[in-house]
């Protein structure tokens, strides 16, 4: 029996398995990249902690996360703790899979992550707010 036969069709093989891992993979990110889950994710990471790096001790911020909210919602991921501290890090999940993480510089301490919901002229806008600390 030839040998070498065998060898080219498992090479045939790996090679069919390897593609469909990495297509699979990609076709995964693209989806999540596509349902807006991810570019929100960075978004609020960013956002929060060049917030975070520009505040001095005392301050108290407030954001409007009404676009975060509607992404979890679609996505039926728990809201009320979607951004959390640790390390310096600010982390934002707003589905069941991988949270997206940024840091900040400032030596702070995050106090009182408040997520509330506001009504205003009937139109409920939901509001995260958080008090910079020194450490």
């Amino acid at each position: 029996m030839n040998k070498r036969g065998q060898y080219q069709i498992l090479e045939e093989v790996i090679f069919i398995v390897l593609n469909i891992i990495f297509f699979g993979a990609l076709l995964i990110f693209v989806v999540k990249a596509s349902a807006g889950t991810f570019v929100l994710e960075q978004f609020y990471a960013k956002q929060i902690a060049l917030m975070i790096d520009g505040a001095k001790p005392g301050t108290i911020i407030s954001l409007n996360v009404d676009d975060a909210y509607g992404v979890a919602k679609k996505n039926n991921f728990e809201f009320t703790n979607f951004v959390k501290v640790k390390d310096n890090k600010i982390i934002v999940q707003l589905s069941d899979a991988r949270a997206y993480s940024y840091g900040y510089f400032n030596d702070i301490k995050i106090d009182n992550i408040v997520y509330s919901d506001v009504e205003e002229n009937g139109k409920i806008s939901h509001i995260l707010t958080f008090q910079v600390e020194e450490k």
